[in-house]
């Protein structure tokens, strides 16, 4: 998918033109996310009439409880988002986080030339300064 299909899916997954199977798939995974005791045989149904197993129905299920978890996980720790997506054209950057922004000062050097001020360099005297700045992360005992 190019970039602005990517935009476009996010912003509005009912109106991008997906195949029958990945709109019930993403439809399940939305569900579960949203609150995983409202799944219905309604979805499930969905998903074998569009030719998957029970076992590939239960893989999306696990795919989809396990990016909760790992994000409730990363939310709990105070974890940020890679700096390496900062990378990212900044629409498509912007489209793709969600919650925590990106730490660009995990890693200086990923900020995009887009992103410096004139001349790209990146703002901040040194790495330890920069460092100094940040804000520590609650660690889990």
């Amino acid at each position: 998918m190019s970039d602005q299909e990517v935009i476009d899916l996010v912003a509005d997954p009912d109106a991008h033109t997906l195949a029958p199977v990945d709109r019930a798939m993403i439809s399940l995974a939305s569900k579960i996310v949203r609150g995983a005791a409202d799944v219905s045989e309604r979805e499930i149904v969905s998903l074998r009439d569009c030719g998957l197993s029970d076992e590939e129905i239960f893989d999306v299920v696990l795919a989809a409880a396990a990016r909760c978890f790992f994000s409730k996980a990363l939310d709990a720790t105070g974890t940020t988002p890679d700096a390496a997506l900062a990378q990212l054209a900044p629409a498509l950057r912007e489209a793709l986080t969600v919650g925590r922004p990106i730490d660009l000062a995990a890693d200086p050097d990923n900020v995009p030339v887009s992103d410096r001020p004139e001349g790209g360099k990146q703002p901040g005297a040194s790495p330890d300064a920069r460092a100094a700045e940040r804000q520590p992360v609650p660690r889990v005992q």
